[in-house]
């Protein structure tokens, strides 16, 4: 039965729509951190504090949901690949598998670059908030045929992954889809953040169990800003993706209580004159007259570059390698701040991280 077309609920109804799928969400995932890291290394340390905290959590849970898409993917047999597509991941470009018309850009932190991560992790008609505009626009091609092969396109990361979970329980009912090696999966003690948790996936059970994972630390619930998560630290609920950048914007943490289109808890305090003067976009090719600068740039792109490698071994039965994650993620703050702190333009503006794949690396 392998390949075949079963009853339809869901456009992905078959396992090799199902593994292209789970292959297009570790991209789209992929796509989002950069940004978010940009964002958070041009806050100078001590600087920014609230807002900091929330961009690292949102980065480092960023990193759980690429990890867990692996997992689903391992789980039917697929193989996993963490690294850029050259067609998708350029800055500024495209969300990923998105047809909705924004562009993700490498900025520094700024309200306009808070709008644009809410824009990428905007929930799918959740109480209290405009449903995504179904905003139509030219797509790459890869993207184009991507949205052909799998029988439908998608306005938002939620609705990708409410696609992804309807096909898992479709089929699933007519046979064992579950069929991959399980000493691919990497597990919860492989994991070093504090919030969520890493589910290592066997059957539709623990499939659902980790595509809900990411989509409510992403979206927060349906009908409010948290799913019941908790801090482990604070004891309060920990918001969605979406709505932690909303307290950003707004100043303000969300309480018990409160819509969700409205925080009203105690105040974030942010100034958004405090940060590096990063020149949008950074590219590595583009620093050729500044040949110090230019090689500064490349050794980041060669730090992320090793990240992405480390990472693609993890899911691919090298699990226990995760934790050196932590000394390559410090070594990429450490060279991004260097970057940000060496004006090339006249006006001030300084030099960033590039995020580029590096072939040779």
């Amino acid at each position: 039965m392998t390949g075949s077309t079963v009853n339809k609920t869901t456009a992905i109804d078959t396992i090799g729509k199902l593994r292209l799928a789970l292959q297009c969400a570790i991209e789209v995932e992929l796509a989002t951190i950069p940004p978010y890291l940009c964002a958070l290394y041009s806050i100078p340390d001590g600087r920014n504090q609230a807002a900091s905290q929330v961009i690292r959590s949102v980065a480092m849970e960023e990193m759980l949901h690429l990890i867990q898409a692996a997992n689903l993917l391992n789980a039917i047999g697929g193989t996993p690949h963490i690294r850029p597509a050259p067609s998708l991941l350029r800055y500024p470009g495209r969300l990923p598998y998105c047809k909705r018309t924004f562009e993700v850009r490498l900025e520094r932190f700024s309200p306009e670059g808070i709008a644009i991560f809410m824009e990428i992790e905007l929930p799918e008609n959740s109480k209290g908030l405009k449903a995504a505009p179904a905003r139509a626009a030219k797509l790459d091609a890869h993207v184009k045929e991507i949205f052909r092969e799998l029988g439908r396109e998608y306005d938002t990361i939620g609705q990708f992954y409410e696609e992804i979970a309807e096909s898992f329980s479709l089929l699933a009912k007519h046979r064992n889809i579950f069929t991959g090696d399980w000493s691919l999966q990497v597990g919860g003690e492989h994991y070093y953040s504090g919030a969520g948790k890493l589910y290592q996936v066997f059957d539709h059970v623990g499939a659902q169990k980790a595509i809900h994972e990411i989509m409510h630390q992403g979206e927060g619930a349906r009908d409010r800003w948290s799913d019941g998560q908790k801090d482990p630290y604070t004891g309060n609920h920990i918001p969605g993706h979406y709505y932690r950048f909303q307290e950003i914007l707004a100043g303000r943490f969300y309480r018990e209580g409160d819509k969700p289109d409205k925080p009203g808890g105690p105040p974030l305090h942010v100034d958004w004159n405090a940060v590096y003067p990063m020149r949008p976009d950074p590219s590595t090719e583009s620093l050729r007259g500044l040949p110090e600068v230019q090689r500064k740039s490349a050794d980041f792109d060669a730090a992320y570059t090793r990240l992405l490698s480390l990472l693609d071994s993890c899911v691919k039965g090298h699990a226990g390698e995760l934790m050196q994650s932590v000394g390559l993620m410090l070594e990429m703050k450490q060279r991004a701040i260097e970057l940000m702190r060496i004006p090339i333009d006249a006006d001030g503006t300084t030099a960033g991280p590039a995020f580029e794949w590096q072939s040779r690396a």
